[in-house]
């Protein structure tokens, strides 16, 4: 029996339903957006663009073990689905601690096999509250607008997805499928490759796909796209999306501004495709 590792981000006793975003403003002045409620203090929640709210404290003081993103389970079949093809969920355990184990460890939770790894909360500020919900989330909804960005998120960014293919190296088998779920954990399968693995990897994305030049303004947009190539199988949501990822392919930037041509990201052994949810 083919068995399929599904990953996805946050605490992975819930499945994914509609993002739930909030947003603050800190004590300097500076809007904040993520999925992650703050801890107390007024905070507007919102769903598609985000827009301002009054003051609440930023979200690396939220309280430790509060998961991101947790959600009540969607009623979908998905976990009858993913225990018939022998199949575990991976992913951000909701813990924040000092000194991370670089093992994941299993735990059953409503009938399902759950591998999970905690973060420190240093790293999960860049990749999640930062990187992720700062830059790319607003990006993608092309309001470049409300992005915030900081150059020291993106190492975040990807040691966080290191970790996670260093975790989840060991514990897959050479014919397991691997569906890896939205924009936190795009360069997951380029680094699954490093360490070796030959599997088939899918990725879908549960927002819609920027325009060319919205993406062209994203902070290391290249090798986020570079990372999109590594992947067999790229979901989007929506036609439209589709026609946005093409478009970039078909008319990736000829040159740098000295004049020097830019090797083109090969997508040939990549297929794109919608599948509406």
């Amino acid at each position: 029996m083919t068995r399929t590792a599904v990953l996805l981000l946050a605490m992975l006793t819930a499945l994914p339903v509609a993002a739930q975003i909030y947003s603050w403003k800190d004590k300097d002045g500076k809007t904040h957006y993520s999925d992650i409620p703050p801890p107390s203090g007024p905070v507007k929640t919102i769903r598609g663009t985000p827009v301002p709210a009054p003051v609440a404290p930023p979200v690396d003081e939220q309280e430790e073990g509060k998961a991101a993103g947790e959600q009540p389970a969607a009623d979908d079949g998905k976990p009858k689905t993913l225990a018939e093809r022998e199949g575990f969920w991976f992913g951000w355990s909701g813990r924040l601690v000092e000194n991370p184990a670089a093992e994941a460890r299993f735990e059953r939770i409503d009938e399902l096999d759950i591998a999970q790894i905690d973060l420190t909360r240093a790293d999960h500020h860049a990749y999640y509250a930062g990187f992720s919900n700062s830059i790319l989330w607003p990006s993608f909804h092309l309001r470049l607008d409300l992005a915030t960005i900081e150059a020291p998120w993106y190492a975040g960014y990807r040691s966080v997805n290191t970790q996670f293919a260093r975790a989840l190296l060991p514990l897959l088998r050479p014919d397991d499928t691997i569906w890896v779920h939205d924009y936190h954990l795009i360069p997951l399968a380029s680094e699954l490759r490093l360490l070796g693995a030959r599997n088939r990897i899918g990725f879908y994305l549960h927002i819609p796909f920027p325009t060319p030049d919205a993406l062209h303004a994203i902070p290391h947009h290249r090798e986020i796209m570079h990372d999109l190539s590594h992947y067999d199988l790229v979901g989007l949501q929506a036609r439209r999306d589709v026609a946005a990822f093409q478009e970039f392919v078909e008319h990736q930037a000829p040159s740098t501004l000295e004049g020097e041509p830019i090797e083109a990201i090969d997508f040939s052994r990549t297929e794109i495709d919608a599948f509406p949810i």
